[in-house]
């Protein structure tokens, strides 16, 4: 589940529901929250500088990630978990590559997969079946 604070940071990074350059290729974020019992709980959406995107993929170096980390941290929050954009015609779902970066970065958190241009969403737990995403934001 998103806060509304987090679901509306989610959709203005991504761009939901436009097109344009900026959301051209794949971006990526980190999840930042707690986990409960039954739901992860994200409250605060953190950009990822890419160190390459395509249409197809995105590299975030390890520092980045690392840094997310520690921001994360000083706010009393957690990584729980992380989105990125499968943008334009891609379908949203979870690649090869997209199950093994949740294995190891994430092992017990979630994992977003949007497709801002045609308003899809699709969320995974840490088995990386499919959750339902609320966005309470909108």
């Amino acid at each position: 589940m998103f806060t509304p604070y987090a679901a509306e940071l989610l959709m203005a990074y991504f761009g939901w529901g436009r097109t344009g350059v900026f959301n051209a290729r794949e971006q990526a974020c980190a999840l930042g929250g707690r986990m409960t019992k039954n739901a992860a709980v994200v409250e605060v959406v953190l950009p990822m500088l890419a160190d390459g995107a395509s249409l197809a993929h995105v590299k975030v170096k390890a520092e980045t990630w690392l840094s997310a980390v520690w921001t994360l941290e000083d706010m009393g929050m957690k990584l729980i978990g992380g989105a990125h954009s499968h943008p334009g015609a891609l379908p949203v779902f979870m690649s090869a590559e997209d199950r093994h970066s949740h294995r190891i970065m994430y092992p017990r958190g979630v994992s977003v997969v949007i497709n801002p241009q045609r308003k899809e969403i699709a969320g995974y737990d840490k088995n990386q079946n499919s959750v339902e995403i609320k966005l309470h934001g909108g």
